[in-house]
């Protein structure tokens, strides 16, 4: 929401520390939810804002949470979205 409305300057106290509480249920079952996913996808392809916003995702313990093993990663769940347009190369 921040990354969207440029209006927005923080978070309040009291809405930080529901999120840094909340981030043990960021779970397998969360991280599979499709509308989870499409949510932080939509985060990484929303150019402005998105150094900051990860920034406060890793500042307040949500993104390590978000990005932890699960059996399938992000990346290969943007390559079977039908928004992406990106394709697999290997190094």
């Amino acid at each position: 929401m921040l990354q969207q409305n440029r209006s927005l300057n923080g978070m309040t106290v009291r809405t930080l520390r529901a999120l840094w509480h909340a981030r043990f249920r960021i779970d397998g079952a969360y991280r599979h939810d499709p509308i989870n996913r499409a949510c932080f996808l939509a985060i990484l392809q929303t150019p402005p804002g998105i150094t900051h916003t990860l920034r406060l995702m890793n500042q307040w313990s949500v993104l390590g949470a978000i990005l932890r093993p699960s059996g399938t990663s992000w990346a290969a769940c943007s390559m079977t979205s039908s928004t992406s347009t990106r394709s697999t190369s290997t190094r």
